[in-house]
């Protein structure tokens, strides 16, 4: 909610993936407003795009393509859900996964467990559309697959999954209006949104810059995209129930 104040956003939503460990660090590629925020080295995953044209970009980038100063926006997401009208997540998940070991393991995932779900994408008529869903990890929410058909059902021809689990956060006019799971610092007995890394905005064009907007508790040097982070051990199913089971007990 602090950051969405600095753009007077209409709508806001969590964004991109992170680094929950200390430091919180932003995972992906990330231009604001044009400037360059963060460069993700390797593979890429599935990114969301603004040009300076206005144009709209869904899909993978070469690294080559992201020091080209022809984005405006850009955000990466983890998994491109839907692709021109299909649900694209099987082919998505073999595409972003570095091994055939993590593929079958984020299939597994991505198949059975529940949990709030964020999306980003556009209809047939190339208007944004942006959905958010409340969950709570293995206990209630959609699996992604589910999630990929119902973006469909609402008319997405294309979107990509953003930040979901604890994260997902949805601000209308300044108001939180979802229901986040993560337990209220100074009182667990409610439940309080997550410190996220970013966050789409939607705001008028009369909307003029914030110093703030340069500040960030990201730490901007480069790092690996999520499949990067996810090779850097050796991962099995063990693995991915305790990352799940770690944002479980945050919530």
């Amino acid at each position: 909610m602090e950051t969405s104040k600095q753009k007077s956003c209409i709508v806001a939503v969590n964004a991109g993936f992170f680094d929950p460990r200390p430091g919180n660090v932003c995972v992906g590629n990330i231009i604001s407003d044009g400037r360059v925020v963060m460069k993700s080295e390797g593979v890429q995953n599935v990114h969301f795009g603004i040009t300076n044209d206005g144009s709209l970009h869904f899909g993978y980038l070469s690294k080559a393509e992201i020091p080209d100063n022809n984005y405006k926006q850009l955000i990466g997401g983890v998994f491109w859900l839907v692709r021109d009208g299909q649900n694209y997540l099987k082919e998505s998940i073999n595409i972003e996964c570095q091994t055939e070991e993590q593929a079958e393991i984020m299939e597994m995932y991505a198949k059975t467990i529940l949990s709030a779900r964020s999306a980003i994408g556009h209809d047939k008529e190339g208007r944004i559309l942006l959905m958010q869903l409340d969950g709570f990890n293995e206990h209630k929410g959609m699996t992604l697959y589910e999630f990929a058909d119902v973006l469909l059902d609402y008319g997405f021809v294309q979107a990509i999954n953003l930040d979901g689990g604890g994260s997902t956060t949805l601000i209308i006019n300044g108001t939180l209006v979802n229901h986040p799971t993560d337990k209220c610092e100074n009182d667990p007995r409610f439940t309080c949104e997550r410190k996220v890394s970013t966050i789409l905005c939607v705001h008028s064009d009369h909307s003029t810059r914030s110093e703030d907007n340069d500040k960030s508790d990201c730490d901007f040097k480069n790092v690996s995209n999520i499949s990067e982070h996810c090779q850097s051990r050796t991962i099995d199913s063990n693995d991915i129930k305790e990352e799940v089971q770690r944002d479980s007990d945050n919530q």
